[in-house]
């Protein structure tokens, strides 16, 4: 009986070899052009201030200087966790502009009511936040 090990081997060794070469990027790959939002636009009276979402999850502070905070807590599969950011915040053309600390502008659609705010992401990240006044 012939010792299988080496046939082990060998198998091991292609699919080894087919796994470098099938991750190489191809020549033909061009990377997608990302739609850059500009920051441009002012702050709204009727946003200033604390609200917070309708599920209880999160506070944002929006305030006049055109800051905000934003305190929340994301589910994860080992339990929720406490997590805070800020940025700039402006609003042009039915949109709330929100610019992260490493500079990424993320377009809202933006309904305000009496006291209650609308969020809404558009495109393949479809979103929609409730935010009530504190």
């Amino acid at each position: 009986m012939r010792d299988p090990q080496p046939m082990k081997n060998f198998l091991l060794l292609g699919a080894f070899a087919l796994i470098l070469v099938g991750c190489q990027p191809s020549d033909d790959y061009v990377e997608p052009e990302r739609k850059v939002v500009s920051f441009e636009g002012a702050t709204d009276d009727r946003l200033v201030g604390a609200w917070k979402t309708a599920d209880g999850k999160g506070e944002y502070n929006f305030k006049a200087d055109g800051s905000f905070a934003l305190m929340s807590k994301v589910t994860t599969p080992s339990g929720a966790i406490d997590s805070k950011s800020n940025g700039q915040w402006k609003v042009k053309d039915g949109q709330l502009l929100i610019k992260n600390q490493n500079g990424n502008v993320v377009p809202y659609k933006l309904t305000v009511a009496d006291k209650s705010v609308t969020l809404a992401l558009t495109g393949s990240l479809k979103n929609e936040v409730k935010l009530n006044r504190k």
